[in-house]
């Protein structure tokens, strides 16, 4: 996809955002753009949707936009937010709001007219950011300053911020993460008193903000400081007791998948299994993966990448070979899986894995290809009886013919013949 056609896309998701508020203020309300998408804005890059703050009510929301005939859904009516359908996709309104009362998870609000307490509400200082219909800044707490500095700074008191939600520890380190930005004074050791809060956050919530920080490409500068923090030692001990990565070396995995972020899972398991002995098992991986309770799919391929990493270098004939490639596939639940997932991942753990994609170019199809035999010639020519024997000596064919002992149906037989007086 080429840049123009992405920077297509983004001006007509701008101007549809812009169409959102005009109709908005047609009817007498304030609306600006509001957060994320002013931030990404101000930095040169393409949003991947844009939001909007508005002092309507939501049901004044609903009723405004189902008028224009334009879809208006409650996504998160209890707590301001309609989702309208432009043509260019989702656009999310949310009532301005003020927090009443906080716990450390949730937040009673109240809806407010104020974008400056709507600010103060907001985590980071990047992210408390306005911009009207006609392109004009609000700014109340320094965030563009902060943009140019590259300062990641919590909203007012840091303190005060995490212990109204916990989860912005790790929200801050995924912001790191991405941007690569260095930590407002006395945001560190604020972060490392609240880290024992993280307990009472959902496994699911500490999973994805941890999956989006490692696959990001600051990842290395966020994981020091999570480090740093001993927040690591909390959310993911078994990379607490390890040590990371050369730059070069998660550099190299992130090249190998272009100009992606790797994915996630596997991400994750570059930094679980570099560095440090002993090495994380394949029942470890999967044992973790439960714990984080990963996708089922997700959770196999983070089993599997620690197999991978101890079958690989065993690896010597090619049927051995072409084998393993079915399994990365299996694990996976994905074709070609070998050359795209598992072979960045591997490489950039330091092995060697030119061998496998040099015999899968030239035998892939053997790998493919039927069997010239199957089970029930066996049993019918050689009068074998189904089972265990009979599953022996068809995975022993199965290698044979991948390595080119035999080639054609007959000479299976022949094969099969000496292989069922063994």
């Amino acid at each position: 996809m080429n840049n123009t056609f992405i920077n297509s896309i983004a001006d007509r998701k701008y101007r549809d955002a812009l169409r959102a508020i005009e109709i908005l203020e047609g009817s007498g309300h304030v609306a600006r753009l509001a957060g994320g998408c002013v931030r990404d804005r101000l930095l040169g890059c393409d949003p991947v949707d844009f939001d909007i703050a508005t002092n309507a009510i939501p049901e004044n929301v609903l009723s405004l936009f189902r008028s224009e005939r334009i879809r208006a859904i409650p996504t998160g009516i209890e707590h301001g937010t309609v989702t309208i359908v432009m043509p260019t996709g989702p656009v999310e309104v949310t009532t301005l709001r003020r927090d009443v009362a906080t716990d450390g998870r949730y937040a009673r609000v109240v809806f407010g007219q104020s974008f400056e307490e709507d600010a103060a509400r907001r985590d980071f200082t990047i992210n408390a950011l306005f911009e009207d219909r006609c392109g004009q800044i609000y700014d109340y707490h320094g965030g563009r300053q902060d943009l140019t500095a590259g300062i990641l700074r919590f909203v007012g008191e840091a303190a005060t911020r995490i212990r109204e939600d916990y989860l912005r520890i790790l929200r801050f380190f995924r912001f790191q993460a991405r941007f690569g930005y260095s930590p407002a004074q006395g945001t560190l050791a604020a972060i490392e008193a609240h880290a024992p809060q993280l307990n009472r956050i959902s496994q699911e919530r500490i999973t994805g903000e941890l999956l989006k920080t490692v696959s990001a490409r600051a990842a290395l500068i966020a994981l020091e400081a999570m480090f740093q923090c001993k927040v690591t030692a909390y959310v993911l001990p078994e990379l607490a007791i390890r040590r990371l990565p050369e730059a070069q070396s998660y550099a190299a995995l992130r090249h190998a998948f272009g100009r992606n972020n790797p994915p996630a899972t596997l991400a994750l398991a570059f930094f679980l299994l570099q560095g440090g002995q002993p090495r994380l098992t394949t029942a470890e991986l999967h044992a973790l993966g439960l714990r984080l309770r990963l996708p089922n799919r997700e959770a196999a391929k983070l089993a599997f990448a620690g197999d991978a990493l101890s079958q690989l270098p065993r690896l010597q004939s090619r049927s051995e070979i072409l084998g393993f490639i079915d399994t990365c596939e299996k694990a996976a639940s994905e074709p070609g899986a070998f050359e795209s997932l598992f072979a960045p991942l591997l490489n950039a753990l330091g092995l060697d894995t030119s061998r496998i994609s040099e015999t899968e170019l030239l035998f892939g199809h053997l790998r493919r290809a039927r069997l010239p035999l199957d089970g029930r010639r066996l049993q019918l020519e050689l009068g074998l009886s189904s089972g265990a024997e009979l599953g022996r000596i068809l995975e022993h064919l199965r290698r044979e013919y991948r390595d080119g002992i035999w080639e054609t149906p007959e000479q299976g037989l022949i094969r099969a013949v000496e292989l069922a007086k063994l």
